[in-house]
């Protein structure tokens, strides 16, 4: 099920409550109610991505959106990135692959850069596909960032400042 960003929940209207976007998910063991809480901007996109779990990005407005798998057996999700949610690719493993835009990390020594690319369901970076100016290598990128890259194929990347 895919949510519309709600831009008109940020803002109280008369004096009321806010009101924050759900998703109710019903599984063979449980019933789900996902709400974002915590973000700037609540539940923007749900995807179930087995019978009894599903993936729930979250909307932090100026920073970053934060992406969470929902498992219905446990008590708690689990943070697996951050960035917008393009596609979610099905594997038959059990692990489930996201490609994301805007995927916020940090150089080592400070500063912001943004990346498009895949990430796995533990959150590892596959692949990069940011189509920017700002160029380097695999290798230079993640002296830079500290970042694990050792699964990207690509010799060079690009990524955003």
């Amino acid at each position: 099920m895919y949510l519309p960003p709600f831009a008109n929940y940020n803002e109280p209207k008369d004096g009321n409550p806010l009101k924050v976007p759900e998703a109710l998910i019903r599984t063979e063991a449980r019933i789900l109610i996902i709400s974002g809480i915590f973000g700037d901007y609540g539940l923007d996109y749900v995807q179930r991505v087995s019978e009894n779990s599903l993936v729930a990005q979250i909307g932090w407005g100026m920073t970053h959106t934060r992406v969470y798998h929902v498992i219905a057996n446990k008590p708690e999700s689990v943070y697996v990135t951050n960035g917008d949610i393009v596609d979610i690719w099905d594997r038959k493993n059990g692990c489930f692959l996201i490609v994301v835009e805007e995927h916020k990390r940090y150089f080592s020594g400070g500063g912001a850069f943004w990346l498009d690319g895949v990430v796995d369901c533990e959150g590892n970076i596959l692949d990069i596909h940011t189509q920017t100016y700002d160029c380097m290598s695999v290798e230079e990128l993640s002296d830079k960032s500290g970042l694990d890259l050792s699964r990207v194929r690509r010799k060079q990347v690009c990524i955003s400042r």
